[in-house]
């Protein structure tokens, strides 16, 4: 019922808030540049992004009442997800910046209170009092495990496992105190509480082993504390008791002070939901598919986990609630020590990867793709994903497969090296790494490699290279270069240029390309830089007659 209100509730602001908006052609505030940014955001759906710009605008015209209503719907929006995504803490803080931007509103105020008196909770935070042997924690979003340590963290959707001879003892902010047993793995699916630590709602799911709670006495009506197993739900209202999944799914709970209600979990919609309940000194077992067990006295196993095990559990739990704000400094101490370490950390690993990155520029650069390939597949190590390092071991990992080293001096393998090059590069240059290496091919025909690396690429950047064909009888260069001439002659001096530069870019000893790129230039009234461009092209060729004629002109 409360469910229902609650949607209810929040149809019906939805649907108020958004008939305040207007749907028509508006005019924006010319003053607020905030406001049309926050808008466009808005408009694309960007609603958490829109805010600061809103907030920005009405900062300027806090009397502005449009940027007032679509602030409004953000902060409900993004309110709303957060509930969805059950990160309640977060949702609380945009509910009641709503509720601050409007507390006179009848909806807005109706919907605070509801949700204030029914949903919205503090997220409990855990703290590893102490540990023994190997115990892990995984964290939500996260495949591997880590190392529990004293004063670290219990986050809710995290999951604890422990191995053999080991265990850990576990301190809740509100109070609750937990023992995970050896063998053990336990998810802290929902762990909240309201400021007063009043209202708590836990929910525990243990797939296996043993632990044992203390769980001080709940106040309000509406607060739960149950843990799950496979085969049942154990519901507590404030007792000590034990619970202990077997490997066969069986679990046996037994209770050391209070009540506890334990139902099975029907395996389909015919079979039938059991509830018993049990009292101090008294325990249940559920096996798979059968209901719980009518309460009985405690087995000899359990009265001795109660006489052996128990009494210093109690006192551990004494201790650990007169220390509970210092447990939770300690915690805050150690999360910003392992902040600290993790920059530290990452700084190094930047630093690693930046390394390898020249390394592997450098190596491919001068043909030795293999040992290029190494160093990007060891960035992928450091940094899984980091799409640059990866785009690069991809590229280099079929390259390799054709040449896996070319260092020669020869033309054909300057070619080779200057179009892998461009290929490879992280801002590529595909059109220059596919014209050096049809030269490459026209000068050296039946060079397998180099034919195998030309198809590679053209097929990859297979547009690029049917927008060129290739003439009969002549090479790229010849080719580029009578195009520069003839459009030179056509008064075309923008494509002469173009085209003496894509010879250049594959051949930079090619002095015809210097001459007709310098007379284009010229052409264009620009003679400075067509003297550049013959200077440089004596560089090559110091006893040129034509470079040395064309650089005494005037």
């Amino acid at each position: 019922m409360k469910k229902k209100l609650f949607n209810v509730l929040v149809l019906g602001f939805s649907i108020w808030l958004f008939t305040q908006l207007p749907i028509t052609n508006y005019q924006l505030p010319t003053l607020y540049a905030g406001f049309a940014e926050g808008l466009k955001k808005y408009t694309a759906g960007n609603f958490e992004g829109a805010i600061p710009e809103f907030e920005s605008a009405l900062e300027q015209d806090k009397e502005n009442e449009r940027i007032k209503k679509y602030l409004l719907t953000c902060y409900f929006i993004v309110w709303e997800k957060y509930q969805r995504e059950k990160n309640y803490e977060k949702a609380l803080t945009y509910l009641e910046k709503a509720h601050e931007l409007d507390p006179e509103s009848p909806e807005v105020k109706k919907l605070y209170e509801t949700v204030i008196k029914e949903a919205i909770r503090k997220v409990v935070l855990g703290t590893s009092v102490e540990t023994k042997g190997e115990v892990y924690v995984q964290r939500k979003g996260k495949e591997g495990w880590e190392k529990v340590e004293p004063n670290s963290p219990v986050y809710p959707t995290d999951t604890i496992k422990t191995a053999k001879d080991s265990g850990c003892g576990i301190a809740f902010d509100e109070g609750t105190v937990m023992k995970i047993e050896a063998n053990t793995e336990v998810a802290f699916e929902t762990l909240m509480t309201d400021d007063k630590g009043t209202l708590k709602v836990f929910d525990v799911k243990l797939p296996k082993g043993r632990i044992l709670c203390n769980v001080e006495k709940l106040v309000r009506p509406e607060s739960k504390f149950k843990i799950r197993t496979s085969v049942c739900v154990t519901a507590v209202r404030g007792t000590e008791f034990t619970v202990n999944a077997e490997e066969d799914k069986t679990t046996e709970i037994a209770v050391f002070d209070g009540v506890v209600t334990v139902a099975n979990l029907p395996r389909t919609p015919e079979e039938k939901v059991t509830e018993v309940v049990i009292e101090k000194g008294k325990q249940t077992v559920v096996k798979p598919g059968e209901p719980p067990s009518p309460p009985a006295d405690l087995s000899e196993k359990q009265a001795a986990y109660l006489n052996e095990v128990v009494p210093q559990f109690e006192q551990y739990v004494k201790v650990t609630r007169e220390e509970l704000e210092l447990i939770a400094l300690r915690r805050a101490e150690y999360i910003k020590q392992k902040q600290k370490e993790s920059e530290q950390e990452s700084k190094v690993v930047l630093e690693k990867i930046a390394s390898l990155r020249r390394e592997g520029e450098t190596a491919y650069q001068k043909g030795k793709y293999n040992l290029a390939l190494k160093r990007f597949e060891e960035i992928t190590v450091y940094s899984p994903e980091d799409i640059e390092g990866k785009t690069f071991k991809d590229k280099l990992t079929k390259i390799v497969k054709i040449v896996p080293e070319e260092t020669n001096p020869d033309k054909v393998s300057k070619l080779l090296r200057i179009g892998l090059t461009a290929y490879l590069k992280k801002d590529g240059n595909p059109k220059l790494a596919i014209n050096a290496l049809r030269y490459a091919a026209q000068l050296e025909p039946k060079n397998e490699k180099v034919t195998k690396v030309r198809e590679l690429i053209e097929t990859e950047y297979s547009t690029i290279a049917a927008g060129e064909k290739l003439v009969p009888g002549m090479s790229l260069a010849e080719q580029k270069l009578l195009v520069a001439l003839n459009s030179i002659y056509d008064g075309r001096y923008d494509v002469a240029i173009l085209e003496c530069n894509e010879v250049l870019a594959f051949e930079p000893d090619n002095i015809t390309a210097y001459k007709r790129l310098g007379s284009a230039y010229w052409s264009l009234g620009k003679k400075d830089e067509a003297r550049k461009v013959w200077q440089e092209g004596l560089k090559y060729a110091p006893q040129d007659e034509e470079l040395k004629s064309a650089l005494k002109a005037q």
